[in-house]
């Protein structure tokens, strides 16, 4: 029988799709790419609207252009357009080589990631999915997406009222899972109280590597998407924000548009996707774009050194 649920309740899907959205915009220690939930009970509330992707002055330039990359469907078709911790992202189905995929993008037409499909589910991620299910968590969606400039997948699991997030590496293994809030320590309790006091917690992710344990979590904000990975003290590892071109410094606006020689300036209509990661030892700029059809990710430092690898 298919790992995945071939007609999950609306509501149960929905809440799946936007947590998995939540983690993959989000760049956590260990990876790159701000949740929200809609509960079936009505806990959370996410606007949702239904639009023609040609819509006039509705879809943005660049989102279209991708659109267009990505697919041969004429008309073009339907877009979600989901609100989520202050950023505008869309969910998309495309028909690809006879394939329907559902694709999230953001607003500049950077693909987030994409569901796949049961059969293209790695044999080592399967496995730990079947204990899942053995446990009585069934497989809501399955996803690709990129940590570090690496494909990794995004599993979410669960039940109607009760919904998991697990992060794997190509070789099946779990580099992060979604816990719950009590789940946190109280050193990084206190911590949120007092730095971010007013911002509330949307979800919290727990990674460990080397036998160190890592906690990061989603905060809305109404100007960015923040995350911020704290170690099991209480100490903040890194804070990230996404980060418009308008505001890049000089010497880093210009290392983009040179690594990917854009034939103008970097701007909204640009295919271009940057977060800016802080932490104690340095500044980076993490940058997606899509161009020729891939996505191609680097990073860039203050002073306009570019790099092909994660710092």
């Amino acid at each position: 029988m298919s790992l995945l649920v071939s007609l999950p309740v609306f509501f149960e899907v929905f809440a799946g799709r936007l947590r998995q959205i939540g983690r993959l915009m989000h760049p956590s220690r260990n990876q790159l790419f701000i949740s929200s939930v809609l509960r079936f009970a009505g806990v959370f509330l996410v606007v949702v609207c239904c639009i023609k992707a040609r819509g006039e002055g509705v879809i943005p330039p660049a989102l279209e252009r991708t659109i267009g990359v990505l697919t041969a469907e004429s008309p073009m078709p339907q877009a979600s357009v989901l609100q989520i911790a202050g950023e505008t992202v869309y969910q998309v189905s495309l028909l690809a080589g006879g394939v329907p995929r559902n694709w999230i993008l953001d607003a500049a037409g950077v693909p987030l990631h994409v569901q796949l499909l049961d059969r293209e589910i790695p044999g080592p991620i399967r496995a730990i999915l079947q204990n899942e299910a053995r446990a009585g968590k069934k497989v809501i969606s399955f996803a690709r997406t990129y940590e570090e400039g690496q494909v990794v997948y995004e599993a979410e699991v669960g039940s109607l009222t009760a919904h998991t997030n697990i992060t794997f590496s190509q070789d099946g293994k779990i580099i992060s899972r979604e816990v719950p809030l009590s789940a946190l320590p109280p050193l990084i309790k206190k911590v949120l109280n007092k730095r971010f006091q007013g911002l509330k917690i949307e979800h919290c992710f727990q990674s460990e590597e080397d036998g160190d344990v890592s906690f990061t979590v989603t905060l809305p904000d109404a100007v960015t998407p923040r995350w911020v990975t704290f170690d099991a003290d209480g100490d903040i590892e890194e804070e990230t924000i996404r980060i418009l071109a308008v505001d890049l410094v000089d010497a880093v606006r210009e290392a983009v548009q040179t690594k990917l020689h854009l034939p103008g300036p970097l701007g909204a209509d640009s295919s271009v996707r940057i977060l800016k990661h802080t932490s104690e030892d340095e500044t980076v700029f993490e940058v997606w774009a899509f161009t020729e059809g891939k996505i191609k990710i680097f990073w860039v430092k203050p002073d306009g050194t570019v790099s092909d690898s994660a710092p």
